[in-house]
Formats: structure tokens, sequence, C-alpha cells
């Protein structure tokens, strides 16, 4: 065997020996690409912030990759790194949405608490409205509700006609009750002793209804209103004298 043969033949084998014992694999596209995005994803301050470990277990993935040493070892790691980029930028995305969903949560109660404080400011002004209006109308708060009452001197004596001061006041009522759509009215008529049972009972009745009628024609709604006589049944202070029986004749209406 001539020289030059021989050299040939030992070149060739250390070439084949040095192919057979294999080294690092220039990188791919896939690769490139994945170290590209996790490069990418360590420029967010939120990715690092919370999702450092899948930043690490990519970075240590895509290193490996680099000395793969085949083009399939190598695509396959750098799919798996740049699939634990990807989770680290879904932990991102998962941790913004549970911070908004705080921050609405937080901005719901806010809202919540402020329309609740509205609420309360109008019902709280609705009642001082209320308690004024019935202040106006010289309602008493009594156990059957507030009590408005009109006496004798507002009727014409002996008769069930209203007084011109009287109607006033019960037009005043009719505004009133108006504004308050759920509430009712109890009309009760009430006499001293003086003159038969049966009179007095009558003459409550016409009294009570006299009021209605005034209620009525002011547009107040007849179903809201029911009336009753008691006559001398129900009196408030002494028959024996005349100032106790002025106080029995009167017409009470209850607002409730």
């Amino acid at each position: 065997m001539t020289l030059p043969i021989f050299k040939f033949l030992i070149m060739a084998l250390l070439t084949t020996a040095i192919m057979a014992c294999g080294g690092p694999v220039k990188k791919n596209a896939a690769l490139i690409e994945a170290e590209s995005a996790l490069v990418r994803a360590k420029t967010d301050p939120e990715v690092i912030q919370h999702a450092s470990k899948q930043l690490d277990d990519a970075e240590m993935t895509l290193r490996k990759a680099t000395k793969a040493e085949s083009e399939e070892e190598m695509t396959t790691l750098a799919y798996i790194g740049n699939n634990e980029v990807l989770t680290a930028l879904e932990v991102r995305n998962l941790k913004q949405a549970e911070t908004e969903m705080v921050r609405l949560n937080e901005m719901s109660g806010q809202l919540a608490l402020q329309s609740r404080e509205r609420e309360t400011q109008k019902v709280l002004a609705e009642k001082s409205q209320l308690e004024q209006q019935l202040a106006e109308l010289q309602a008493e708060k009594t156990e059957r509700g507030m009590v408005m009452t009109l006496g004798d001197v507002l009727f014409a004596t002996g008769k069930a006609d209203l007084m011109p001061g009287a109607i006033t006041m019960v037009m005043r009522l009719a505004h009133f009750i108006q504004q308050y759509p759920e509430k009712r009215l109890m009309i009760e008529g009430h006499t001293d002793s003086t003159g038969s049972a049966a009179f007095n009972l009558r003459l409550s009745e016409d009294r009570a209804n006299a009021v209605r009628n005034v209620l009525l024609s002011e547009g107040v709604d007849g179903n809201r209103i029911e009336t009753i006589g008691y006559g001398m049944s129900k009196p408030v202070a002494s028959n024996n004298t005349a100032e106790g029986r002025q106080q029995n004749r009167r017409v009470e209406v209850i607002i409730r």
C-alpha cells in the first residue's frame, strides 16, 4: 500500500469517527424563535413577577436545546421551551385578570355603597318631608297611625256641612295623600251624648262622608278611603262639661 492511499484511509476513518461521535447542531429556526420568545417575555416585569419559575424552566430547556446532538432533539426541546414561555405568559394573563376582577369588585362595592347612601338619603328626605307635611296637617302619631282631627267648630252646628276652614284643611289632606299612593285613609265620625243615639250615629256618619266627598272631589281614589260613624260611643273627654262635649264632637282621619 502506497503512502498517499494510507493517508486517505486514515483521514476517512478519522472523519467517520468524528461524525459518529456527534457534536453541537447548528441552531435551527424553531430554537431561534423560542429563544426570541423567551427574551421578549423576560422584558415584561409582570411576567418576571408572576411567572419566574416558568421562565426559569423555559431557559433551562432552551439551554439544553443548544447542546442537542440532532436536529430532531433540538426541535423537540425548542418546542417544549416555547410552550414553557407561553405558560409564563398565560400565568401573567391570569394574574392580570384576577387583579382586574378585584378592581372591578372594589369599584362595584363602592358603587353599591354610594347607591345605598343615595337611597338612604332619599328615604330620609322623604321621611322628613312626610313629617313636615303631617305637622302642617296637625296630625298626631298614635298606635292607629297618624291621626288628623277635625273639630266640631269646623262643622255647622248639628249638621254635616263643612265650614270653609275645614274644607281648606281637607283639600290639603287630599294634596298630601295623592303624593303617597301607598297610604290609605280611615275617616271616623264622633259626637257627644247630646240628643238620641240614632241621631248622633247618623250625624257622625254624615260628617265622615262629608270629608270623604271633599277628598273625592280633589281626585283621591275612593278605594283608598273608608268611613265609619261611631256616634257618641267613643268619647275622648267627659260629656258632663261643655268643653268635654266639644272635644267629643269631632271627625278623625287616620292616615296609614
